[in-house]
C-alpha cells in the first residue's frame, strides 16, 4: 500500500513539471488485458488496463513461474456457465475467460501474496516460494504484446517481512549497480550481501529445507524481534520453521539496465 501510495504521489508532483511528465509511467506502468472469447464463433469482450505493481499468489506455487502461469490461467465458460454474449446473433455461448498481458515495464514491482483471511482471521504463508535471478516473461504476453522477445528481467530487489501477522519487522536486499553484488538495508545498517543471504534464504519454508541456521540470519541484527523469533523457535523446535520470507520482489528488464544505471 506504501509503495502504490508513495508513487501516485511522484506521479502527481512529477506530471507538473514539463520536462519531467510521465517519467513514474515509463518506469513502472505495464498494460494488462482481461478477456473472454467465445470458442465457437468470432467474439470476444476485452478491456485493457494499466497497472504498476501485480500481486501473485504464493499459495499452491512452487515459484515465481508457477505463479504467473497461476495468473494468466484462463477459466472455461460452458454448460449452465455459458457467456451471455448480449447480441441476438450469437446468444449464449462456451467462452474462455482470463488474463494476459501487453506491456511489461521496464521497473516490475511484484508483491507475494504472504498473507490470507481464512475463517478464523488473518494467517501469514510461510511455504517454499522460490524466484530467480532472471525471469523470461514474454511467454506470459498476448499474441499483440510489445516487443515479447525481449522480456527477460533481473533482479535487483527482495523486501523481506520477518514475523508473522501480528507483528513484524521489514528490511531489503539490492543491487545498487549494474554488479550482482546485493547490499542488505535493515533500518539505518547497511551491509554488504551474499546472493545466498539476499535470495535463497528468503524463499520461505523450513530451515530444514535450506540446511541453514535461522539464527545467523540478518533479521536478527534487529534485537525488537530476535527475542520474539526465538521464542517461537523454542516453542517449536521440532519444526524449524521460518519467520522471514521474501514478500516483495524488483525485477529490471536486462536490455535497460545499462540505460538505467548510467553513469552520470
Amino acid at each position: 500500500e506504501f509503495c502504490r501510495v508513495l508513487l501516485d504521489n511522484l506521479e502527481t508532483k512529477i506530471d507538473k513539471q514539463p520536462q519531467l511528465k510521465g517519467s513514474i509511467q515509463s518506469l513502472f506502468r505495464g498494460k494488462m488485458r482481461s478477456f473472454i472469447r467465445c470458442t465457437n464463433v468470432n467474439f470476444e469482450s476485452k478491456r485493457d488496463e494499466y497497472f504498476y505493481d501485480l500481486s501473485l499468489d504464493v499459495k499452491g506455487c512452487r515459484n515465481l513461474k508457477e505463479s504467473f502461469y497461476k495468473y494468466v490461467e484462463s477459466e472455461k465458460l460452458n454448460g449452465k456457465n455459458q457467456y451471455d454474449t448480449g447480441d441476438p446473433k450469437f446468444g449464449k455461448q462456451d467462452a474462455v475467460m482470463g488474463n494476459e498481458f501487453i506491456q511489461f515495464p521496464p521497473v516490475l514491482h511484484l508483491h507475494l501474496r504472504r498473507f490470507e483471511f481464512n475463517g478464523n482471521g488473518m494467517s501469514k504463508i510461510n511455504s517454499r516460494f522460490e524466484f530467480p535471478l532472471e525471469i523470461n516473461l514474454g511467454k506470459f504476453m498476448a499474441k499483440d504484446g510489445e516487443d515479447r522477445e525481449r522480456q527477460i528481467y533481473q533482479l535487483f530487489g527482495v523486501l523481506v517481512h520477518s514475523g508473522t501477522v501480528d507483528g513484524g519487522h521489514y528490511y531489503a536486499f539490492l543491487r545498487p549497480t549494474e554488479k550482482l553484488k546485493w547490499y542488505e538495508f535493515n533500518d539505518s545498517s547497511v551491509s554488504l550481501s551474499s546472493i545466498k543471504d539476499a535470495v535463497e534464504n528468503n524463499y520461505g519454508g523450513s530451515s530444514n529445507e535450506h540446511n541453514t541456521n535461522d539464527r545467523f540470519h540478518p533479521a536478527f541484527k534487529n534485537p525488537r524481534f530476535a527475542m520474539l523469533q526465538r521464542h517461537q523457535h523454542q516453542a517449536q523446535p521440532q519444526i524449524h520453521q521460518r519467520w522471514f520470507s521474501a514478500y516483495m520482489l524488483i525485477y529490471i528488464r536486462r536490455h535497460e539496465i545499462p540505460f538505467l544505471y548510467k553513469k552520470v
